[in-house]
């Protein structure tokens, strides 16, 4: 990149000038960068953020043990950019500090065998089973430290961590035993499944004071659980989207669209939301309050005949109609009594009911994923922010201070958020009256949603887990196995929880009014796996055959300009009944 290098020059300027300790002052870099490459506004803006994190930069300025992808991943992971941006930032900071850097030659050149068969050699070593010190006081503290982790006692092996590190604080294994005992880990194998092992501090600590062979091990341990996180952060891409897009329920009606582009809707009060039998080449719907939206594959949007919105709090009462005509390049939707869509540049358009400022999104940058519901719209920023437009109760839906959210879902009475270590935090203007804010112990979780009374979270094993309300027997979900996503209902009697399974099949539990059970004789797609991929193959087939309708389109224009058959290009023939002397059909334009 021209700009990066532009900014790598200028960045050597400022160590001269100002001095190398000019780093940790991110406000004076970034007015010095400004000043001095005015070009590169948006490189300095991403990379300040990383100045902004102290950690990160002491360890590229003063442990010259972390290897370059270890301060990649920590970028990652704290910042939340995108793993290119991290590489470069990553590569700004050593240079600035003078430091020569290799991508992953650590792990792949010095270790050449594979993973299992390195966690298997490691657990079975002396230095994990029989772990020694110069100090006999300390094996006995690492033995018995060892024996709590095996017993699922993790209080007790932090205690005994703790009294080791006031022996001796550069023992390394001992920060791998604290780290095991923070994620609730027995063994390496099942350390090597927790979410955020290699960016952790511990682990840092433990790779900075590790001998050679140990740092090896460790390198090791970081490249698998590096690759169970990148999994993960698949599982949890691919289940928003499917929530976001191929399935959406309402209050009274649950609408999916399949992987050969063609959509279906049960349920409904009078049918109308239901009309979508005639729809084709479609990539996302949206069940909203008595209409449901679609996106086409062109990125226009489709919304059920005489859809309208009933304000009924209104006096007089008003009734909103949707145009949505005009809109373009639309990626995703969400809707209930308004309609927000989505952008590919990120941003933000919306109609319908705005008595709250739900529809007040036109000042939004950067968003990756939007949920909607009554008088409130909430949008998911690429830096792992959460912004929300709406009625907030006097403030209390503040978001301001989440950060590392992967996912977000909400309702009337509550906003969710599925952070980047598998956690979910929630916020709520009802003081939590149903308990659907219990989500505070939920671990590895890899999609959130909720009806408004009840929160559901789907764990990385294909379980569910959900919050105590359950009038209607919609949290009876403690059997599910395979699922991938959900779409809860919650209306007056219609508390019902849909769920898709792993093999694009749906099931649910719950109520069941207006025949919205017939869902369960859908399939979306025939597997997990390979689901994107199936809706990518009728996508270019609906791409190919546009392109080819166009080439028609002009061919036959061309034709009729030649005062020629706009069929096959023939000259007519015939004074009063013009006929193509080629294919024979008569003129008819």
């Amino acid at each position: 990149m021209d700009n990066i290098n532009q900014l790598a020059k200028a960045f050597d300027y400022i160590k001269t000038t100002y001095g190398i300790e000019t780093i940790y002052s991110p406000d004076k870099i970034k007015a010095l960068l400004l000043d001095l490459v005015p070009q590169c506004q948006k490189e300095t803006k991403i990379f300040i953020n990383v100045l902004y994190q102290t950690e990160i930069v002491k360890m590229a300025h003063f442990n010259y043990n972390a290897p370059i992808e270890l301060v990649i991943s920590r970028i990652i992971d704290i910042v939340g950019m995108s793993r290119e941006w991290a590489k470069e930032s990553a590569v700004l900071l050593f240079e600035y500090f003078e430091r020569e850097y290799v991508f992953e030659v650590a792990v792949k050149d010095t270790h050449k065998v594979d993973c299992d068969e390195s966690i298997i050699k490691f657990e079975n070593s002396d230095l994990f089973k029989n772990p020694t010190h110069t100090d006999s006081a300390v094996t006995s503290l690492l033995k018995r430290t060892q024996m709590f982790l095996e017993d699922g006692d993790y209080s007790d092996a932090r205690t005994y961590c703790e009294k080791i590190l006031d022996i001796d604080p550069y023992c390394a294994i001992v920060y791998l035993y604290k780290l095991m005992a923070e994620k609730r880990a027995k063994t390496i194998k099942a350390l090597c499944s927790c979410v955020g092992v290699s960016t952790d501090k511990l682990f840092y600590r433990a790779l900075s004071y590790a001998d050679d062979e140990f740092k090896q091990d460790l390198l090791s341990i970081a490249k698998e659980a590096d690759k169970y996180f990148k999994e993960r952060c698949e599982v949890v891409r691919s289940a928003a989207l499917i929530q976001g897009a191929i399935i959406s329920a309402s209050n009274y009606h649950i609408a999916g669209v399949c992987s050969d582009g063609t959509v279906w809707a049960v349920g409904g009060k009078d049918g109308r939301e239901c009309n979508v039998s005639s729809w084709k080449n479609i990539v996302a719907v949206s069940a909203g309050s008595g209409f449901t939206v679609g996106i086409k594959a062109d990125g226009r949007v489709v919304i059920t005949e005489g859809a309208t919105f009933t304000d009924f709090d209104a006096h007089p009462r008003v009734n909103y109609t949707f145009d949505l005509s005009i809109w373009t390049d639309i990626v995703a939707v969400s809707s209930k009594s308004h309609i927000v869509g989505l952008k590919s540049d990120g941003t933000v358009i919306a109609q319908g009911l705005n008595r709250y400022g739900e529809c007040n999104v036109s000042e939004w940058t950067d968003i990756i994923s939007i949920a909607t519901d009554y008088q409130r719209t909430v949008g998911l920023k690429s830096d792992g922010t959460v912004v929300t437009t709406g009625n907030n109760r006097d403030g209390d839906y503040n978001t301001q201070s989440w950060k590392d959210i992967v996912a977000i879902a909400t309702t009337m009475d509550s906003i969710l958020g599925l952070k980047r270590d598998g956690t979910v935090v929630c916020t709520t203007g009802s003081e939590n009256r149903f308990g659907q804010c219990n989500v505070s112990k939920w671990t590895d979780i890899v999609a959130i949603s909720s009806n408004g009374w009840t929160s559901f979270g789907v764990k990385a094993d294909g379980t569910v887990v959900a919050t105590k309300h359950n009038f209607f027997g919609e949290a009876n979900i403690y059997n599910w196995k395979d699922v991938v996503a959900l779409a809860p209902m919650g209306q007056q009697q219609i508390f019902t929880t849909f769920c898709v399974k792993k093999d694009g099949t749906i099931d649910s539990v719950g109520s069941s009014f207006y025949g919205i059970n017939n869902a369960l004789n859908k399939k979306l797609f025939n597997s997990f796996d390979t689901w994107e991929s199936e809706f990518e193959n009728y996508k270019s087939k609906t791409k190919q055959a546009a392109t080819e309708e166009y080439c028609i389109i002009k061919q036959k224009a061309q034709y009729r300009s030649q005062n020629l058959c706009q069929h096959c290009g023939g000259a007519f023939k015939g004074l009063f009944t013009k006929k193509c002397s080629n294919c024979g059909k008569e003129k008819d334009y």
